[in-house]
């Protein structure tokens, strides 16, 4: 058979050969209905199924989501005794200075004000 016969026997023969495929493939849906239902399978195991699924999903987002707010709050942590340490700082700064102030004169803290803008 030559090409150009098999191509005119297909285009003779395509609505035949359509109808047979569209034939196997509902058998084949109608077979699998039928082996699901002797099986036992219920759509609502398969929705149970999903719904399972997808709350392990959600527990593993939650867990995660967690985990991170947990690390931002050590980032916190850690940020506040910084600033804790460098209030200490100041407070050392400022008990220093209050001690240079007790020896001055009036017209020396005057003058110090002055310079900082007071």
């Amino acid at each position: 058979m030559s090409f150009k016969l098999i191509i005119s026997w297909f285009k003779t023969n395509a609505v035949k050969i359509l109808l047979l495929l569209l034939l196997f493939v509902v058998l084949i849906l109608i077979a699998l209905t039928f082996w699901f239902k002797l099986r036992g399978f219920k759509i609502t195991d398969l929705l149970l199924r999903l719904q399972v699924a997808n709350a392990k999903n959600e527990v593993n987002h939650l867990q995660t989501k967690k985990t991170l707010l947990e690390a931002k709050e050590t980032i916190k942590i850690n940020d506040i005794r910084e600033i804790e340490k460098e209030i200490k700082e100041e407070k050392k700064k400022v008990e220093a200075g209050k001690m240079k102030i007790e020896g001055m004169t009036n017209d020396e803290i005057i003058a110090r004000f002055t310079e900082l803008g007071f």
